[in-house]
């Protein structure tokens, strides 16, 4: 070969650069598939990399730059605190207003019982644990009691006033109440449970929601007019005389807050029942009022949530080299480890994935850049001041012709449509040159709008390329077929693997490359 080539045993050309922190690294993407649950994935890769941890020689970090399920977790937390937090709350404001530990203990049960059903049915149907599933238990935790609260109440009115026995009073109270409760929990689901059938987006994220809120309020009404009659009729209660002579339901005296309350509450019914058509006419005026400051109100998809951590992409001209896109993220990189509010930056530019199917359509060209940044948990500033604050670092570089976009998730539902912007214009029309302009000439006033960042073209910049033309009467004459030109012309300008070295059970690339020519 070394007659006919110039043979040399190198390293292969670099395609990628990855640095942490500034430190050159190897970075791994990992990516699930689309049925896959991304906690699960996430607990299997930690634990292979406690594994292979162990296994590395001394010197060598690991460090996770982007978790997924971080995000996912701390959703789940918080709503999962929010709900036992209700559900401790609701106890209290019970005991507060019934007076009785055990009469507050029994209504109390509701809300386990409840959702201990709820997550059977949700089981059932399929319905993972999530936000939005989580979300429908603890708004309903404060509803399951209502229909206990008026259960436990009227037993002991009936036990209480009526004089019935336990037992009795038990059976008559709940049975008594059965329709009233029934119709309070079936108009409350008569509101959520139609979501289900939403269509689009929207009918995709509340449908868990409302499937859940209609589970528990089902299995609370069902817990009241069976679990309750049956532990209030397990013990004995001793009525207690009031101020007035009167039972007092469940044996104990009002406190003196809730006797003034019942007293301010009939001065204003009897103001209503004397004045009904002015107390009308009032609440109707409030009701148009609120409409009007419904039209006021700002409305969005879902509210911001600051996830402290943002990605900058940098595009340079098609063509560029990996060195001087390389220069370029170099340049933000130092800004933003210099800047008090970031944790850890990754930068990778490049990519070693293979150019064909599916690899392409993910693979970072030379000119392109990626760089992840993550915030500090205590911090002084929000992402999006970070991002202002650098973007006016950046401006004062001088970098040209690069198009720098900024992506902040602001929404944990932003992973699932990352591709789609907030505001998205649309340019249509036959002539081509007349549309760049126009895009252009947008682009340019958007860019003065205060508070926007990430403005981006869809116009594909115009790539560099190597256009060979062939003479097809010269090369029948040589016999050279289309591919057989193309293949060379391959192997001239960018090289041809034709085979691989094995060497000690590894293989190693042949490129086989042609002489530059003087």
């Amino acid at each position: 070969m070394s007659d006919v080539a110039d043979v040399s045993d190198t390293f292969k050309e670099v395609t990628s650069i990855s640095r942490f922190n500034g430190k050159e690294n190897i970075a791994v993407l990992v990516q699930k598939q689309a049925q896959a649950n991304t906690i699960d994935v996430v607990n299997k890769v930690n634990g292979a990399m406690k594994k292979i941890k162990e296994r590395l020689p001394a010197g060598i970090d690991v460090s996770v730059v982007y978790d997924q399920s971080v995000f996912i977790k701390e959703a789940i937390t918080g709503v999962t605190d929010a709900a036992w937090q209700g559900g401790v709350l609701a106890f209290f404001v019970l005991l507060f207003f019934l007076r009785d530990i055990v009469n507050s203990l029994i209504v109390a049960t509701t809300i386990p019982l409840s959702i201990m059903v709820s997550l059977i049915c949700m089981y059932f149907s399929g319905i993972s644990v999530n936000i939005m599933s989580l979300g429908g238990l603890a708004l309903g935790v404060g509803m399951l009691v209502d229909t206990s609260i008026v259960v436990i109440d009227n037993i002991f009115r009936h036990q209480d006033e009526l004089g019935e026995e336990t037992r009795t009073a038990a059976g008559n109270g709940a049975d008594e109440v059965a329709n009233a409760i029934g119709a309070t929990v079936w108009t409350t689901i008569a509101v959520f449970l139609p979501l289900v059938f939403v269509i689009g987006i929207a009918g995709q994220i509340f449908k868990q929601l409302s499937l859940t809120i209609t589970y528990s309020l089902t299995a609370s009404l069902f817990v009241a007019l069976t679990i309750i009659p049956v532990l209030t009729s397990m013990r004995r209660k001793k009525t207690q005389q009031s101020e007035a002579g009167k039972p007092v339901a469940g044996g104990k005296r009002k406190s003196r807050f809730l006797i003034l309350m019942d007293k301010i509450y009939g001065v204003i019914l009897a103001h209503f029942i004397r004045h009904p058509w002015i107390n009308i006419g009032i609440v109707f005026l409030l009701f148009i009022g609120s409409m009007y400051l419904f039209v006021l109100i700002d409305k969005e998809f879902m509210t911001p949530i600051d996830q402290g951590q943002f990605v900058i992409k940098v595009d340079l001209e098609t063509g560029t080299v990996l060195e001087a896109t390389d220069k370029v993220a170099a340049k933000i990189e130092a800004a933003l480890l210099g800047m008090p509010d970031i944790d850890n930056v990754s930068v990778t530019i490049g990519s070693t994935k293979g150019k064909l199917g599916a690899e392409a359509i993910e693979a970072l060209d030379s000119n392109q850049a990626q760089i992840i940044a993550n915030l500090k948990k205590k911090r002084e500033h929000p992402s999006s001041w970070v991002i202002q604050d650098l973007k006016a670092k950046i401006g004062s570089m001088g970098i040209k012709r690069a198009k720098i976009e900024y992506i902040l998730q602001e929404s944990i539902f932003k992973t699932a449509f990352s591709e789609v912007k907030p505001i998205v214009l649309e340019v249509k029309g036959v002539d081509l040159t007349l549309l760049k302009n126009i895009s252009k000439d947008i682009e340019k006033k958007l860019n003065n709008v205060a508070g926007l960042y990430g403005i981006q073209n869809s116009l594909a910049p115009p790539a560099p390329e190597t256009k060979v033309n062939i003479v097809k009467d010269k090369a029948s004459l040589y016999e050279l077929s289309v591919n057989d030109i193309a293949q060379t012309s391959h192997i001239g300008i960018k090289g041809y693997i034709v085979s691989k070295f094995k060497e000690k059970g590894r293989e190693y690339d042949i490129k086989v490359r042609l002489r530059p020519q003087a």
